[in-house]
Protein backbone atom coordinates (compact mmCIF):
# COMPACT_ATOMS: atom_id res chain seq x y z
CA UNK A 1 0.00 0.00 0.00
CA UNK A 2 1.60 3.25 -0.81
CA UNK A 3 1.97 6.38 1.69
CA UNK A 4 -1.02 8.39 2.09
CA UNK A 5 1.60 11.15 0.99
CA UNK A 6 3.22 9.32 -2.23
CA UNK A 7 1.10 9.22 -5.22
CA UNK A 8 0.52 5.47 -6.97
CA UNK A 9 0.84 7.12 -10.32
CA UNK A 10 4.55 8.14 -10.96
CA UNK A 11 5.50 9.97 -13.54
CA UNK A 12 6.67 8.06 -16.75
CA UNK A 13 10.35 9.02 -15.97
CA UNK A 14 10.47 7.44 -12.20
CA UNK A 15 8.06 4.59 -12.94
CA UNK A 16 10.77 3.05 -15.67
CA UNK A 17 12.53 0.03 -14.68
CA UNK A 18 15.33 1.67 -12.67
CA UNK A 19 19.09 -0.13 -13.12
CA UNK A 20 21.52 -1.03 -10.20
CA UNK A 21 22.59 1.78 -8.44
CA UNK A 22 26.75 1.29 -8.60
CA UNK A 23 28.84 1.21 -5.27
CA UNK A 24 31.64 3.99 -5.06
CA UNK A 25 34.26 5.97 -3.41
CA UNK A 26 33.54 9.41 -3.63
CA UNK A 27 33.46 12.37 -1.32
CA UNK A 28 30.79 14.70 -1.24
CA UNK A 29 30.86 18.86 -1.11
CA UNK A 30 28.00 21.00 0.03
CA UNK A 31 28.47 24.54 0.49
CA UNK A 32 25.97 27.13 1.15
CA UNK A 33 25.83 31.01 2.26
CA UNK A 34 25.46 32.18 5.46
CA UNK A 35 22.38 34.70 5.67
CA UNK A 36 20.93 33.34 2.46
CA UNK A 37 17.16 33.85 3.12
CA UNK A 38 17.59 37.82 4.62
CA UNK A 39 19.97 38.97 1.47
CA UNK A 40 17.22 37.35 -0.89
CA UNK A 41 14.88 39.07 0.68
CA UNK A 42 16.41 42.78 0.87
CA UNK A 43 17.25 42.47 -2.72
CA UNK A 44 14.27 41.85 -4.12
CA UNK A 45 13.08 39.52 -7.12
CA UNK A 46 15.11 40.67 -10.23
CA UNK A 47 18.42 41.35 -8.11
CA UNK A 48 18.27 38.52 -6.07
CA UNK A 49 18.62 36.13 -9.68
CA UNK A 50 21.52 38.06 -10.74
CA UNK A 51 23.19 37.34 -7.49
CA UNK A 52 22.33 33.62 -7.45
CA UNK A 53 23.98 33.02 -10.60
CA UNK A 54 26.75 34.70 -9.72
CA UNK A 55 27.47 32.59 -6.06
CA UNK A 56 26.48 29.57 -8.56
CA UNK A 57 29.24 30.57 -11.17
CA UNK A 58 31.79 30.78 -8.32
CA UNK A 59 30.88 27.56 -6.55
CA UNK A 60 30.70 25.90 -9.74
CA UNK A 61 34.18 27.27 -10.91
CA UNK A 62 36.01 25.82 -7.73
CA UNK A 63 34.07 22.76 -8.10
CA UNK A 64 35.06 22.05 -11.13
CA UNK A 65 38.57 23.51 -11.35
CA UNK A 66 39.07 20.69 -8.75
CA UNK A 67 38.01 17.91 -10.56
CA UNK A 68 34.84 17.85 -9.49
CA UNK A 69 31.13 17.20 -10.70
CA UNK A 70 28.30 19.74 -9.76
CA UNK A 71 25.16 17.73 -9.29
CA UNK A 72 22.75 19.82 -7.51
CA UNK A 73 21.78 23.46 -6.73
CA UNK A 74 18.94 24.23 -4.57
CA UNK A 75 18.67 28.00 -3.34
CA UNK A 76 21.81 29.08 -1.90
CA UNK A 77 22.90 25.15 -1.78
CA UNK A 78 25.37 23.67 -4.54
CA UNK A 79 26.11 19.66 -4.39
CA UNK A 80 29.91 18.96 -5.73
CA UNK A 81 30.50 15.28 -6.02
CA UNK A 82 34.20 14.23 -6.35
CA UNK A 83 34.59 10.58 -8.10
CA UNK A 84 32.04 10.41 -10.88
CA UNK A 85 31.78 10.33 -13.91
CA UNK A 86 35.25 8.63 -13.33
CA UNK A 87 36.50 7.55 -10.19
CA UNK A 88 39.27 9.58 -8.57
CA UNK A 89 42.33 8.00 -6.28
CA UNK A 90 42.50 11.80 -4.29
CA UNK A 91 38.52 12.74 -4.67
CA UNK A 92 39.06 13.47 -1.18
CA UNK A 93 41.84 15.83 -1.50
CA UNK A 94 40.52 17.75 -4.82
CA UNK A 95 37.35 18.07 -2.18
CA UNK A 96 38.94 19.76 0.26
CA UNK A 97 41.14 22.16 -2.11
CA UNK A 98 37.97 23.11 -4.16
CA UNK A 99 36.39 23.90 -0.25
CA UNK A 100 39.88 26.04 0.64
CA UNK A 101 38.80 27.91 -2.86
CA UNK A 102 35.34 28.54 -2.18
CA UNK A 103 36.56 29.81 1.03
CA UNK A 104 39.16 31.97 -0.49
CA UNK A 105 37.24 33.47 -3.59
CA UNK A 106 34.52 34.73 -1.10
CA UNK A 107 37.26 36.09 1.08
CA UNK A 108 39.01 37.59 -1.04
CA UNK A 109 36.74 38.91 -3.86
CA UNK A 110 33.60 40.68 -2.00
CA UNK A 111 34.31 43.27 -4.60
CA UNK A 112 32.22 41.80 -7.19
CA UNK A 113 29.20 41.66 -5.26
CA UNK A 114 29.15 44.33 -3.22
CA UNK A 115 29.96 46.61 -6.12
CA UNK A 116 26.62 45.09 -7.72
CA UNK A 117 24.24 43.86 -4.41
CA UNK A 118 25.60 46.42 -1.94
CA UNK A 119 26.05 42.81 0.21
CA UNK A 120 29.05 39.95 0.37
CA UNK A 121 28.46 36.07 0.70
CA UNK A 122 29.94 34.35 3.33
CA UNK A 123 30.01 30.73 2.71
CA UNK A 124 30.19 27.46 4.61
CA UNK A 125 31.56 24.24 3.66
CA UNK A 126 30.86 20.44 4.31
CA UNK A 127 32.62 17.59 3.34
CA UNK A 128 31.88 13.93 3.28
CA UNK A 129 34.26 10.98 2.07
CA UNK A 130 32.80 6.98 1.77
CA UNK A 131 30.93 4.71 -0.16
CA UNK A 132 28.21 5.90 -1.95
CA UNK A 133 25.54 4.67 -4.53
CA UNK A 134 25.73 5.96 -7.74
CA UNK A 135 22.17 5.91 -9.51
CA UNK A 136 19.98 8.04 -11.76
CA UNK A 137 17.37 8.83 -9.47
CA UNK A 138 15.14 11.01 -12.31
CA UNK A 139 14.70 8.19 -14.67
CA UNK A 140 16.44 6.83 -17.18
CA UNK A 141 17.65 9.72 -18.96
CA UNK A 142 19.11 11.68 -15.81
CA UNK A 143 22.65 12.08 -14.46
CA UNK A 144 24.28 10.11 -12.36
CA UNK A 145 24.28 11.37 -8.89
CA UNK A 146 24.97 10.25 -5.40
CA UNK A 147 22.86 8.64 -2.66
CA UNK A 148 23.33 7.47 0.70
CA UNK A 149 25.29 8.39 4.45
CA UNK A 150 28.30 9.61 2.52
CA UNK A 151 25.63 12.75 0.70
CA UNK A 152 23.75 12.93 4.34
CA UNK A 153 26.44 13.59 6.30
CA UNK A 154 28.03 16.24 4.30
CA UNK A 155 24.98 18.09 4.05
CA UNK A 156 24.69 18.28 7.78
CA UNK A 157 28.68 18.82 8.25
Amino acid sequence: MCHPLMSSRLPQSLAEPARAGERRQVSVLFADMVGYTAVIEALGEKKSLAFTRMIYAELTRAVHAHGGTVRSFAGDRIMGIFGIPEALEDGALRSCRAALAIEEAFAAAPGPLMAHFGVGAQMRVGISSGVAVMAQIEGAAAEMTAVGNTVNLASRI
